[in-house]
């Protein structure tokens, strides 16, 4: 079915649908309506989002209606283009799914109480969503975030159906500081530092890594460390772990360093360097209970190379290293080795849909130099000819409505059609060595505790 088809259902949908919805908040129960309308004391404007603040009674619930027009009313918002609506609702609301390329939204509040006819609607507000990350919030040293240095993050969405209201931030770092946040970004929203709580990982080594696997945080790092939770507060490192070598024997867990980890169809991959009693090898292994681990692509991997990140790009893993490493696979199993020839060191990548890309799914891999390569079939890769990170190197890259990389000195560099680069008006500092994209927001961590994000 083609998108105008759909996008014409969808619209009668909205019209069938709409007018019986009001019409059971404008009559339904026996409840008594609320007498006051909503008061709204804030809405900001976000990255395909706005945040709402208004003051909460607890016995009542709150009904948002939004649409990209100069008037909205309770009585025809769902007729108003880009017409959306939002139950129940709770301050400070994210009001996630707007459109960053159409203008400003209209929206409008009432509330019920125990099933109540809906009460008096609020005044109007209006918002404009834009892209994030061209000014960035510096949160170092706020909200109990730790002074150590942080090298990965992890992010867990919150219930299905509205993932984008909510969801845990992770960070971990070195000598196993592992913290989490659920209120990004609304400290934002309600111009506060984000709160930040130390998890006891119950490891003590430094680490690199960490991947949410839609059911538990996993996090790994130096001397074969993983922990792994499912709520944040109870860790548990895997027992027995074995690392079996592809022409047979072993490698001892405490000669494993994890310096990637990715997960997804069940089965974990790791970039790992392994110390075997003289210059550390690189090796792929992959496992699928985080116990048994099994080397991968031992003919493919180079040993000299350095591995430095394993990702989910479109389509394929994806594992990137020193000296232009680059290998795909579809299976975890079977790996193409597509490595940059005379490329700069790889720290990371990232795929999607830009908003200036036509619709096209670029993949793109930074690293030192401010080097960056993108791809649209996986297989040709090409150099953008200059980025604003001049040689500055790139240590992690991340796509939500664009493309975010990171790096040293505060470089910071996107794209709005995988190819083109460019830096924000107002770029952070410090060291960044991970990034990651959610709830609208682009947040950043690093050395010496350094916490930066853009909504």
């Amino acid at each position: 079915m083609s998108r105008s088809l759909l996008s014409d259902l969808a619209r009668r949908l909205r019209s069938l649908l709409a007018p019986i919805a009001f019409g059971l908040l404008a009559g339904c129960g026996g409840a008594k309506a609320p007498d006051t309308a909503p008061t709204v004391a804030s809405v900001t404007a976000g990255d395909g989002q706005v945040i709402v603040v208004f003051q909460q009674d607890p016995s009542l619930s709150y009904w948002i209606f939004g649409a990209n027009s100069p008037s909205i009313s309770i009585k025809d918002w769902f007729n108003l283009p880009h017409a959306v609506s939002l139950h129940p609702s709770y301050s400070p609301q994210i009001f996630g799914g707007l459109l960053n390329t159409v203008g400003a939204y209209t929206f409008i509040m009432n509330a019920t109480s125990n099933g109540s006819p809906a009460g008096p609607t609020s005044p109007v507000f209006t918002a404009t969503p834009r892209l994030a990350g061209n000014t960035w919030n510096d949160y170092t040293g706020a909200g109990g975030f730790p002074a150590a240095n942080m090298k990965a993050m992890a992010f867990a969405p919150g219930a299905y159906p509205l993932a984008y209201q909510s969801g845990t931030y992770l960070a971990a770092g070195a000598g196993g500081a592992v913290y989490t946040s659920v209120d990004l970004p609304y400290a934002a929203a309600l111009g506060q530092a984000p709160t930040w709580t130390l998890r006891n990982s119950t490891l003590s080594s430094n680490l690199n890594a960490a991947v949410w696997t839609g059911s538990a945080f996993v996090v790994a790092g130096d001397n074969g460390s993983v922990a792994w939770t499912t709520d944040g507060s109870t860790w548990t490192q895997p027992s027995g772990m074995v690392f079996n070598l592809t022409g047979g024997g072993t490698v001892a867990q405490a000669d494993i360093t994890f310096r990637g980890l990715t997960y997804s169809a069940n089965a974990y991959v790791a970039a790992t360097s392994v110390a075997t009693g003289g210059a550390p090898s690189a090796m792929i292994f992959t496992s699928n209970d985080l116990v048994t681990w099994t080397q991968q692509a031992s003919t493919v991997v180079p040993i000299s190379a350095n591995l430095n990140w394993a990702g989910i790009l479109p389509g394929a893993y994806c594992i990137v290293g020193d000296g232009g490493a680059l290998f795909t696979s579809s299976d975890a199993v079977n790996w193409t080795n597509y490595s940059i020839s005379g490329g700069a060191n790889l720290r990371g990548g990232a795929g999607g849909i830009a908003s200036n890309a036509g619709g096209v799914t670029y993949a793109v891999v930074v690293g030192d130099g401010g080097k960056v390569y993108s791809t649209t079939d996986g297989i040709n890769w090409t150099a953008a000819s200059s980025t604003p990170a001049g040689s500055t190197h790139l240590r992690s890259v991340t796509f939500g409505s664009r493309f975010m990389a990171v790096g040293d000195a505060g470089t910071v560099i996107f794209s709005d059609d995988g190819l083109t680069w460019s830096a924000p008006t107002n770029p952070p500092s410090g060291t960044l060595r991970a990034t990651l994209y959610a709830l609208g927001a682009y947040v950043a961590v690093g050395d010496g505790g350094k916490l930066v994000a853009a909504y």
